[in-house]
């Protein structure tokens, strides 16, 4: 008869133990799905940025923009990281989206400022042909003296220079001279310039330009 009542003793109080831990179980198990839920929403967004980024990537952007977008990635797996979720703790799911997104946004200034020397060849080219318009409309070329006009090309072409604004090339200076817009008239002009380089009295700016010699 005792080993029957040791026996429903031993039953009623894992019973007891049982109710006690049941509660606990249920609220670890509500923790586990929110913790659940956050993650699956981490990873949806990350997919995203993930897309993003590739499909950017495939676009061939320019280099500063890659490394803006690879740098916005990284931040991003950073704070998923740091942001790992503890008990009841629910992340932003769309940083890493928002992120990319932002970096996207910037795509189209990093492109501008890789676009600044084709902007400046044309800021080059603009001054060049103002150079030759102040040569042809400056007071002294529309009312030379005589003794200017009898003077040889060459020293029609040095003063061309010592009036003009920045380097010429020979088809800008023969068009400065008022002279026929002809291969054989720009050569003449080329031939000369190439001359007054060799003495000393020109110099060369850059491939094919020409400008007053400094000093």
């Amino acid at each position: 008869m005792a080993a029957t009542f040791d026996t429903h003793d031993g039953i009623e109080t894992t019973i007891s133990l049982l109710q006690a831990e049941l509660p606990r179980l249920q609220e670890q198990h509500q923790t586990l799905e929110k913790q659940l839920t956050a993650v699956t929403e981490r990873e949806t967004a990350v997919r995203e940025a993930l897309r993003s980024l590739q499909t950017l990537a495939s676009a061939a952007p320019v280099p500063e923009v890659t490394a803006d977008l690879q740098k916005a990635a990284v931040e991003a797996q950073v704070t998923a990281v740091e942001e790992e979720p503890r008990e009841v703790s629910v992340p932003a799911p769309r940083q890493a989206q928002e992120q990319t997104v932002e970096a996207a946004e910037q795509a189209p200034a990093k492109a501008k400022k890789a676009s600044a020397p084709t902007k400046a060849r044309r800021a080059a080219g603009r001054a060049r042909k103002k150079a030759v318009k102040a040569v042809k409309t400056a007071p002294a070329a529309k009312k030379a003296p005589a003794s200017k006009r009898t003077r040889g090309l060459s020293e029609s072409i040095v003063t061309c220079l010592g009036e003009a604004d920045g380097p010429l090339r020979a088809g800008e200076v023969n068009e400065a001279l008022g002279r026929e817009n002809t291969s054989g008239s720009v050569n003449s002009v080329r031939t000369a310039l190439e001359r007054l380089a060799a003495a000393s009295r020109v110099q060369r700016a850059g491939r094919g330009l020409y400008q007053i010699a400094k000093g």
